[in-house]
């Protein structure tokens, strides 16, 4: 499927387009661990970008690449990364990507032996995407704080995150084992966390932490007391009118004021 993709993209002179099967093309180098080959294939990805065009897509290379770059101890490109990702979402008051920007910074200051700091950026990720409810980002915000929490010497904490995140896993239906350029810190993670409690607390504490719904792992992940986490009232009406919920669909799909005001045939101030 991604060789017939990259054959009709190269034949599109759309930037957008080039840039997006670069990122493909770069993550499924990357999953199988060739990670030389993905960081050019980022970097190729970038360039085709102008400065400020497509913004989603820059963002999903950013990451990617700041990933690999720290996986091999590119610090120089992996803060790089990191910073720009940073000037983009902060103004904006954007979440998503600013978390994973959050998580790739963790991995890599773990990579480098800073676990508390790595444990600390993890938990800044899990903060952001408690209210944008990225499950497959949570997943991964508390399996990489599991590694840090084992580093630390905290083995039945990392236990807990470790079920936590595998009943997400399962969840999204995402084995971890596929995602080939991280699984062997999960590897390591897990062995290391049953080498030092045995078989039976290990599995007490993994068991547990499947056993936690999302809110309490995110309050776990975080030292908070469960009651703690605020919860919304329910509303007494729908929030949104139809009109507006056809706004909020045309706005989660990425069009512009402009694209949407003329799917609906509204005025751009309307929109």
């Amino acid at each position: 499927r991604l060789a017939d993709a990259t054959a009709i993209a190269d034949t599109v002179a759309e930037p957008a387009v080039t840039a997006n099967a670069c990122w493909v093309s770069g993550s499924a180098a990357m999953y199988t661990g060739d990670l030389p080959n993905a960081i050019a294939t980022f970097e190729q990805g970038l360039a085709a970008l102008a400065p400020g065009r497509d913004l989603p897509t820059r963002l999903d290379l950013l990451l990617s690449y700041s990933i690999a770059a720290g996986l091999v101890g590119d610090e120089e490109r992996a803060t790089a990364c990191h910073s720009e990702s940073l000037r983009i979402t902060e103004p904006a008051g954007e979440c998503f990507h600013r978390a994973y920007a959050l998580w790739a910074l963790g991995l890599f200051a773990m990579q480098q032996g800073d676990h508390r700091r790595a444990a600390d950026l993890h938990r800044q990720s899990v903060r952001l995407r408690r209210g944008v409810r990225d499950l497959t980002g949570l997943g991964w915000s508390l399996e990489s704080l599991a590694w840090a929490e084992a580093a630390l010497g905290h083995p039945e904490r990392a236990a807990t995150l470790l079920g936590a995140a595998d009943k997400l896993w399962e969840i999204m239906g995402r084995p971890l084992r596929t995602y080939q350029h991280l699984y062997p810190y999960h590897e390591e993670c897990e062995r290391s966390t049953q080498q030092r409690l045995g078989g039976r607390r290990f599995q007490a504490a993994f068991e547990q932490g499947r056993a936690m719904s999302v809110d309490d792992a995110i309050a776990d992940a975080l030292d908070e007391h469960p009651a703690a986490v605020p919860q919304a009232p329910a509303p007494a009406a729908p929030v949104l009118t139809r009109r507006e919920r056809e706004v909020a669909d045309f706005i989660a799909e990425g069009l512009s004021n402009r694209e949407i005001a003329a799917r609906l045939v509204i005025s751009v101030r309307t929109a």
